[in-house]
């Protein structure tokens, strides 16, 4: 993804700046590191999508999008007191998509030129396993390629190795997160619509990965459940490897669609189903009952009581999560917890309902220990962790982005392998 260089601020002097583009609305938050590597939350601000201009995680209208960015960022900018000189012209980013996907692939090189390992020769192999993937699927891009296992003739290596280290033969395992050409494009065409540099992107997975994975996790196991307004991923971390990615697309809006499907405004749906709506009927202790205003134009009132209400929510939250519910099945051996985070995990009692469908413990994920124990409480919600998890990622960026050439780290320094269902081994072989 192209990224403005020109006219750099010292990074030390300038405010990490996190964007994230979702299906419900656009959030920016500034923040800067404070001490122990910890952050402080400068300013936040919000605007709802337009209908139709983020479908299933990708942009779609990259004017509306690039204009909502804009004013964000100069909104966000007076919140935190810059001049009126001085503008914030570039961001971390996450992207995403119903497609995005996870897989190991491998680079070898044989007879290597005077048997040095340089880092032209690395470089060469990280094409490579960009192209393998790309070249065979053209709507495909590879969005994240991080080397998580190196072999040197035969012996696996526990770091990176030196420049100029002797090998007849390397192997290189990647980690490669894929999504669809159009997520990265229409996200790079907002930003030039706002006339904004991308700093650095990740996948979305990885941000939330950053926020919310500890080191224990990272090598006990564990997944991720994020719960957005159009699109629910399950991920998957085992022995500082993702070993799983899968992005059903359904997610809040379609149960805040349902329940206005009865002709109750978008406005009530979303009300009822956060206030009043429960996971399951079996959930509901005391029946309360609505009479709202109907969408028809009519003098009808629309009439509703919390057993009805729990009846929609179900239907739908058992199509959302049956199919990763299933996939999380077939790593129950493998991992020691479930986390749960985003916009949906306001459902009340969705935590015992999940809880029900697998022998994992499940639990709210947490990005407190990333914050300032000064943080106004409000931000410690699970609708910030993507942002909180993106600030985190530039932090470690920000310590490696030197003058000259910048070097992409790991999001969560081991937590990389991937595997991706949609490609068979056979097309990645040597």
């Amino acid at each position: 993804m192209a990224r403005k260089t020109e006219n750099k601020k010292s990074a030390d002097n300038y405010p990490l700046v996190a964007v994230d583009i979702g299906s419900s609305s656009i959030r920016v938050m500034a923040a800067r590191e404070a001490e122990n590597g910890k952050l402080q939350i400068l300013g936040y601000q919000e605007d709802k999508t337009r209908v139709g201009s983020v479908e299933k995680g990708i942009v779609t209208q990259t004017s509306d999008i690039g204009a909502t960015i804009k004013r964000l960022l100069l909104l966000l900018g007076n919140e935190i007191g810059l001049s009126s000189e001085e503008t914030l012209d570039r961001a971390f980013v996450t992207v995403g998509g119903k497609l995005l996907q996870v897989k190991d692939v491998v680079v070898r090189r044989d007879l290597i030129s005077r048997n040095y390992i340089t880092d032209k020769l690395l470089e060469a192999m990280e094409l490579e396993c960009r192209t393998k993937i790309e070249a065979r699927y053209p709507t495909m891009r590879v969005l994240s390629a991080v080397p998580y296992r190196y072999v040197l003739d035969g012996i696996e290596q526990d770091d990176a190795p030196a420049t100029m280290q002797k090998a007849k033969k390397l192997d290189v395992i990647y980690n490669v997160f894929v999504g669809v050409r159009e997520a990265e494009e229409k996200t790079e065409g907002s930003f030039a619509r706002a006339n904004k540099a991308i700093e650095e992107v990740w996948t979305r997975p990885e941000a939330l990965a950053a926020a919310l994975v500890t080191e224990d996790d990272e090598w006990d196991g564990c997944g991720i459940i994020d719960f957005g307004a159009q699109t629910t991923t399950l991920t998957i971390c085992k022995s500082g490897r993702y070993l799983f990615n899968r992005v059903n697309p359904l997610g809040g809006q379609n149960i805040t669609n349902d329940i206005k499907a009865l002709k109750i405004s978008v406005a009530n749906a979303e009300l009822l189903k956060t206030k009043y709506g429960q996971a399951a009927t079996k959930y509901v202790t005391k029946t309360v009952n609505f009479s709202l205003r109907s969408t028809d134009n009519t003098d009808e009132r629309v009439l509703l009581n919390t057993n009805e209400l729990a009846r929609i929510i179900q239907l739908r939250l058992y199509e959302i999560v049956a199919p990763l519910m299933n996939d999380l099945k077939q790593y129950e051996q493998d991992i020691k917890k479930v986390y749960i985070t985003g916009n949906g995990t306001e459902l009340q009692d969705l935590l015992p309902y999940l809880q029900e469908q697998t022998t994992l413990p499940i639990e709210f994920g947490s990005h407190d220990t990333w914050l300032v124990k000064e943080t106004d409480e409000e931000y410690s919600a699970p609708k910030y962790s993507m942002l909180i998890g993106t600030l985190a990622l530039a932090m470690d960026f920000r310590h490696n982005h030197k003058e000259g050439e910048v070097k992409k780290l790991s999001p969560i320094e081991n937590v990389t392998s991937r595997l991706i269902k949609i490609f068979t081994p056979e097309d990645f072989e040597n």
